[in-house]
């Protein structure tokens, strides 16, 4: 039985066109896949089925029946539910809260009462949400504390069991494995086949097709704007897909071995390296915790060094301090559910660190973010929204964004726009960004495009250390083949890469060298070519220990 369609959907937004009579139907109590490369039109074909977008033209049917959304609250009311790439949850709420947000049930006398007066009925919401959890084997989830600090696999439950309490019936997940750990990503498509099995029906967009393949009935694939087309799972075969998606055979990226391995290279030739922590140590005397631990490493140019480890065992903590070390402080550990929100930002004594970074042979452990711009850093953040762009800005701003004061944008106090165009448009070329418009907002762009941008603007003035946080989060396969192949022409340039990333997969193929982050300290420092993933997990979870090579 179909329950959702989508008849010749179209969508435009200015000269672009998003979506282009899509046909798009899922059946009753399956996993539906949703595959197409970065700015394929996936995220606007779902705004529209759920009513963020209203579409130009064309039908949506629900069980057989034309609806028009207002608003996503319409299609919630529907039975439809969203859970988005980046959480829709407040970190200083307690789970049941963020659960219940938007829909608190208010007892009796809720009714009589004007809305700012209404009264929280939390035990019947627990009441309520009791056999939910019972039947996931969700109990573990501590619903009375705030959810800052907790595991990103923990919020993403939460997000899921946010519309189970709303009794949604199609639940559309977003990229839902990008910001995951292995061990959660398994059981995160444990649970959505769970959800199958109860009756509910998913939409899973991804770009991992081996997830798509492990957990779908049936798949359908955009490319610029149209179905391309439709396949049951078990018909066809991750080839058959990727080459759908791209319109040609799924492309191989070999390992580029004209660089000898490091340990003969850097080492053994006795090279200066570019960047040198030393015994670096982040304390937070108000939870008596070592964030970091005595963390000594070196980075040679022209080396990439991966930064292997679990999510939450002091990758962003790391990365946070060689980024801005002056302005590291209880800011970002409060961010981590470190510090409690209820301190002052002023007693940043509280945090405290220790040990020496120096670049180039100079100390920069009191340097800001603009000063290490001036010594040739460049940054890809963790999270591309949040810390990388400004969505309401045009892609053209964006594109300049902390690079405002070079010669090449700005000159006599006057912003230089023809040439930085200029620049936007051999940026577009070289890094297939899409669509090409740079009056467009940065919001407009799909995520992987908007990955893009801030590639093409860190690596646009020959940065001589590059601080990398999981480059190709959220990316396709295509886009994230050009990323790798940006990465290593800096490398060849001479660049030093620091790599943080949660794919095993992705260290192995870029990274020289890597090291292994346990609890904070660091447990492994590894020639990649001389190790294995299965010796590295080991040191992942903390069961071993492995010195320096």
């Amino acid at each position: 039985m179909t329950i959702l369609e989508a008849i010749g959907l179209s969508k435009s937004f200015g000269s672009n066109r998003a979506n282009d009579g899509v046909h798009f139907k899922v059946q009753k109590g399956t996993i539906h896949g949703l595959i197409g490369e970065n700015g394929a039109g996936k995220s606007t074909l779902l705004k529209m089925l759920f009513g963020h977008e209203k579409p130009d033209s064309g039908q949506i049917q629900l069980k057989g029946q034309t609806v028009q959304w207002g608003s996503p609250r319409e299609a919630f009311r529907a039975g439809l539910g969203m859970v988005y790439q980046h959480f829709q949850l407040v970190g200083t709420l307690k789970g049941l809260d963020n659960v219940i947000l938007g829909q608190e049930p208010t007892g009796s006398l809720g009714r009589f009462l004007p809305a700012f007066l209404q009264p929280i009925d939390r035990r019947q919401a627990r009441t309520d949400l009791e056999p939910l959890i019972r039947q996931k084997g969700w109990q573990n989830i501590p619903l009375d504390q705030e959810i800052e600090g907790w595991p990103l696999g923990a919020w993403q439950r939460l997000e899921i069991l946010k519309l189970l309490y709303r009794h949604c019936e199609i639940l559309f997940l977003d990229e839902p494995t990008a910001v995951l750990a292995p061990h959660e990503i398994k059981a995160l498509l444990d649970d959505l086949v769970a959800l199958k099995t109860a009756g509910k029906t998913v939409v899973l967009v991804s770009h991992k097709l081996p997830e798509i393949m492990a957990v779908c009935d049936e798949v359908t694939i955009l490319r610029q704007g149209r179905v391309v087309g439709r396949e049951a799972v078990g018909e066809t075969s991750v080839q058959v897909l990727a080459s759908l998606m791209i319109g040609t055979s799924a492309p191989q990226a070999p390992k580029d071995t004209s660089l000898t391995a490091p340990g003969s290279r850097w080492t053994q030739e006795g090279g200066t390296p570019l960047l040198t922590l030393q015994g670096v140590t982040l304390h937070d005397s108000t939870q008596h915790l070592d964030v970091l631990k005595q963390i000594s490493l070196e980075i040679f140019p022209g080396e990439i060094l991966g930064v292997a480890g679990v999510e939450g065992n002091g990758q962003s903590p790391l990365v946070e301090l060689l980024r801005n070390p002056k302005a590291f402080r209880k800011s970002f550990l409060r961010r981590l559910g470190l510090v409690p929100h209820h301190e002052s930002l002023e007693g940043s004594s509280l945090v405290q660190t220790r040990g020496e970074i120096r670049l180039k042979g100079q100390s920069i452990t009191t340097c800001d973010a603009k000063t290490l711009r001036g010594l040739g850093v460049g940054v890809i953040p963790e999270d591309r929204c949040q810390e990388g762009l400004v969505l309401e800005m045009t892609a053209w701003e964006n594109f300049i964004l902390g690079y405002e004061g070079h010669p090449d944008c700005q000159g006599f106090g006057m912003t230089r726009l023809p040439k930085i165009l200029e620049a936007w448009s051999q940026a577009c070329d070289e890094f297939d960004i899409r669509p090409r418009d740079p009056w467009l907002k940065a919001r407009q762009f799909s995520g992987g495009n908007q990955q893009k941008i801030i590639m093409a603007r860190e690596l646009r003035f020959g940065p001589e250390l590059i601080l990398c946080c999981h480059p190709t989060r959220g990316v396709d396969f295509a886009a994230a083949d050009l990323i790798y192949a940006q990465l290593r022409a800096a490398q060849k340039r001479g660049a030093a890469i620091l790599l943080v990333s949660s794919s095993l997969d992705e260290i192995f193929h870029l990274a020289d060298r890597l090291v292994v982050l346990y609890g904070g300290a660091l447990v492994g420092d590894l020639v990649t070519r001389q190790t294995t993933p299965e010796e590295v997990g080991y040191l992942m979870t903390g069961l071993g220990h492995h010195g320096t090579t």
